[in-house]
C-alpha cells in the first residue's frame, strides 16, 4: 500500500508477525476474529450507515438480543468487557450506593480497578473461597436507610466462571433482591451492557 504525504513516499507492508499456531488462554482477547466475523465485516463495511447507534445492523442486534433474552432486552454495545461494567454498574447506582462481590470477583481483582477509579462506585467484597455469594454471605450488608455514613448496598455482582456452572449462580441470587438490591451479571470478556426484562438483573 503507497501513499503519498507532500513530497514524502511511504510504503506500508503488511505481515503476519506471530505463530498463528501459538495458543494463550489467559484472556479470550488474546484469540484473533473468527474469519466468519471478518466477512461479515467485510460485507456491512460498503456504502453509508447513519452512526450512533441508528444503523440497520445495531436494530437487528436488539433484534436478536430480544430473541435470546425475551421481550424488553435492550443492548448497549461498549468496546470491551471492562467497559461494560463500569457503565452498567454506573446505570444502576446512586452516587451513594455500593457494590457487593466476592472477593474473588472479576470486578474486584481484574479491569485494573475501573469500577472504583472510572465509575467513582464502592466495591464490597466478601470472602470466598469458591466464587460463590450465598444469601448469609449477604445479611451483613442489609442496608441501612437512617445510616447516612456509609455506601447503601443497591447492587450484587455475580461473576461467571467456566468452574463453576450457571445454575448455582441462580441459587444464590433471589436472597438480595428480597431487601431491594440489583443484581448484574459479569461475564469476563461480554463487551456488551443488557438491560434485561426483569427489572432488578442486568448483564
Amino acid at each position: 500500500i503507497r501513499a503519498r504525504i507532500g513530497d514524502a513516499k511511504l510504503t506500508s507492508v503488511t505481515q503476519r508477525l506471530h505463530d498463528p499456531n501459538l495458543r494463550g488462554f489467559a484472556s479470550d482477547n488474546y484469540a484473533g476474529a473468527h474469519p466468519e466475523i471478518l466477512e461479515a465485516l467485510a460485507r456491512a463495511n460498503g456504502g453509508h450507515q447513519v452512526s450512533y447507534g441508528a444503523d440497520l445492523y445495531t436494530a437487528r442486534l436488539q433484534e436478536v438480543l430480544v430473541e435470546h433474552f425475551g421481550p424488553g432486552t435492550i443492548g448497549f454495545g461498549a468496546f470491551n468487557g471492562t467497559g461494560a461494567n463500569v457503565v452498567g454498574l454506573q446505570a444502576m447506582l446512586p452516587r451513594w450506593g455500593s457494590v457487593v462481590c466476592a472477593e474473588t470477583a472479576h470486578i474486584h481483582t481484574d479491569e485494573a480497578g475501573a469500577p472504583e477509579r472510572v465509575a467513582g462506585l464502592k466495591l464490597l467484597p466478601v470472602p470466598s473461597d469458591d466464587g460463590k455469594l450465598r444469601p448469609d454471605d449477604l445479611d451483613q450488608f442489609r442496608p441501612d436507610p437512617d445510616d447516612v455514613h456509609h455506601p447503601l448496598p443497591a447492587v450484587v455482582s455475580l461473576t461467571e466462571s467456566t468452574s463453576t456452572p450457571r445454575r448455582n449462580w441462580r441459587r444464590s441470587a433471589p436472597g438480595p433482591t428480597s431487601w431491594g438490591c440489583r443484581c448484574t451479571w459479569t461475564v469476563p470478556g461480554w463487551p456488551m451492557l443488557l438491560r434485561l426484562p426483569r427489572s432488578d438483573w442486568a448483564l
